[in-house]
């Protein structure tokens, strides 16, 4: 969905056992999200966006740990036997 809507943002949010990532250029235009389920819940709802060309480069299909430590400080890790990935993001400051 990424190259479908050449998004310059990602907006992550978290809510109970759940967490959302929104990509998008504009918050009214085109958009796509997905939620996904938490393994670790904590009882604080976090919400902030990334630029979402973080996502770009990531290899498809794989699997990936996402840790949120506070609104903007995520560490994405790639999950497989064969490649170590570990990239870490910050907020857009509003």
């Amino acid at each position: 969905m990424i190259n479908l809507i050449k998004p310059k943002k990602a907006q992550i949010t978290t809510k109970g056992n759940k967490a959302t990532i929104k990509i998008f250029n504009n918050l009214h235009d085109n958009t796509f999200e997905k939620t996904f389920k938490v393994d670790n819940i904590t009882d604080k709802e976090i919400d902030f966006v990334i630029f979402s060309d973080t996502f770009d480069q990531f290899p498809m299909k794989r699997n990936y740990v996402f840790e949120i430590k506070e609104n903007g400080f995520v560490k994405i890790s790639l999950v497989d036997e064969n490649m170590s990935l570990d990239v870490y993001t910050a907020r857009i400051k509003s």
